[in-house]
């Protein structure tokens, strides 16, 4: 009897620890108003933790504008469905007017619905677990716009002119950049040997001549390997879960519109937009890839493909290798001219899977 005794009290004295040593911990890691975003301001490590990253307003329309991951919104935010089922990193919403944050129980990752505002306007449910933390210092929206903006421009002046309509990569094992003129990008076709290329390389298409206007980017015209990516992007591109919508595998495609500021529209999207001066409106098709812009408007269901390769933020010399070929237009009988040069590739940034929380 004596020894149960003792062995209750040891047992009780254990349990008592544990539940101390629980709470010190999650006193430890909580989310306070006085915490700072400290990661990179380089495009490619926001759109390996962030869906959206809107430097002013942000408005998801119908219940079809789901958001399973984590956004930032240095503006308003408003959405009839929710965001950040499998947020990995804190959400930044300078005005939150409407949009409660996902069930979180999605594919069963280690998730961060941490949700930091400045202004909140929208009341939430009693019975939800995520009211969000006021903190309008988290992150300076601003500063990260310069640099944006700024690499931006540098990811077009490093590049070389795509002279025709098809960019050869089948035989490429380095880094892409180019650019092409609005007028050509409907008719853009890119061969790859298979779609894991873009998990291991960057390819960074740069639009220019768009400036005040309004340019539309299809994706439902342009294609890959002759299948449109609006369609076929995300049921070929491998290591999908959640029927595609979520792929932490890293995916490394890019388009930039560094002198867009006026309207990008866009349909079918596959792959990362980068046009920080540009209102961005999605007007249909769900998405695979993030989105860098000034403004938003959604239609669509934004699915998480983080990258996960660092892109320059400096010119750079471009080493040749491989040289991609490029094909003018059908109608031309001129021999095949390599134009793009490649960079050598960049170290790897790990994906955006179970990545501790930045504070």
């Amino acid at each position: 009897m004596k020894n149960r005794k003792t062995w209750r009290l040891i047992s009780a004295a254990l349990a008592i620890v544990m539940i101390i040593t629980l709470f010190a911990g999650n006193d430890a890691y909580a989310a306070s108003e006085n915490d700072r975003y400290e990661g990179s301001y380089n495009a490619s490590s926001i759109l390996s933790k962030y869906s959206l990253f809107i430097r002013d307003d942000l408005k998801a329309e119908g219940w079809g504008a789901h958001i399973i991951s984590s956004i930032v919104a240095g503006g308003s935010y408003n959405n009839l469905n929710t965001f950040g089922d499998v947020a990995l990193f804190p959400s930044y919403i300078g005005k939150w007017e409407s949009g409660r944050v996902g069930n979180g129980q999605s594919a069963g990752k280690n998730i961060d619905q941490t949700v930091y505002y400045g202004e909140k306007t929208f009341r939430s449910y009693d019975w939800d677990k995520n009211i969000g933390i006021r903190n309008p210092n988290y992150m300076n929206v601003s500063k990260a716009f310069e640099k944006l903006t700024e690499q931006s421009t540098v990811l077009r002046d490093m590049s070389e002119e795509l002279d025709g309509t098809v960019l050869d990569l089948r035989n490429v094992r380095t880094d892409v950049y180019v650019t092409i003129p609005k007028k050509n990008l409907d008719s853009l076709n890119i061969l790859v040997s298979d779609y894991s290329w873009f998990r291991n390389h960057i390819l960074c298409v740069s639009v220019t001549g768009c400036n005040d206007g309004t340019v539309e980017f299809n994706g439902y015209h342009i294609s890959i390997n002759g299948k449109n990516i609006g369609n076929h992007f995300r049921f070929n591109f491998p290591g999908g879960e959640l029927d595609s919508q979520l792929n932490l595998t890293g995916m490394n495609l890019y388009w930039n519109f560094p002198d867009a500021k006026g309207t990008v529209e866009v349909q079918g999207l596959a792959g990362h937009i980068l046009a920080p001066r540009a209102f961005v409106d999605m007007k249909g098709g769900n998405y695979e890839g993030g989105v860098i812009a000034r403004s938003f408007r959604t239609v669509g269901e934004a699915h998480f493909y983080p990258s996960s390769l660092k892109l320059p933020s400096k010119k750079v010399t471009p080493t040749v290798t491989n040289t991609p070929t490029v094909t003018k237009a059908p109608t031309a009988t001129n021999s095949p001219t390599p134009q793009p040069t490649a960079t050598n590739s960049p170290t790897p940034r790990p994906t955006a899977t179970n990545s501790p929380t930045p504070r």
